[in-house]
This record gives structure tokens, C-alpha cells and sequence, in this order.
């Protein structure tokens, strides 16, 4: 299941920068993982979580014991 969070974001800000790492602690203390970071012109932030339980294999190629592109 894939979990998207925009939030205000500005560079140059400490505060900003502190309360994305506090998001991403509070993503993976829920068991997920951050996947994309985007940036947009607007001074926000788009993070995209997923759950490692849903990214089982999606790029594993049969017979290759999840080795992608083997």
C-alpha cells in the first residue's frame, strides 16, 4: 500500500527540513519506507511511503530468486 504526505517545505528553512525527518521517523516507526522525495515550485514537499510487505517481488524475475534483472 503506498501512503503519499504533501506538506509545506521551505529549503531554507531548519524547521522544514526537521519536520520532514520527523515525518519520515513517524512513516517508518509505522512500518513504512520512504520511496520518492519530490520538491515543487509551490513550497511543498510530496513524500511517497510504501509498505515493505506490499514490495514483495515486484521486480523479481521468476527462477532468479528475486534477483531483478538477473
Amino acid at each position: 500500500m503506498d501512503n503519499r504526505r504533501v506538506i509545506k517545505f521551505f529549503p531554507k528553512s531548519g524547521d522544514s527540513s526537521g519536520e520532514v525527518g520527523k515525518l519520515i521517523n513517524i512513516m517508518r516507526d509505522s512500518g513504512y519506507e520512504l520511496l520518492s522525495f519530490t520538491l515543487a515550485p509551490s513550497s511543498a514537499a510530496t513524500l511517497v511511503f510504501e509498505h515493505p510487505a506490499d514490495m514483495g517481488g515486484s521486480l523479481s524475475v521468476p527462477g532468479t530468486d528475486g534477483a531483478a534483472g538477473a
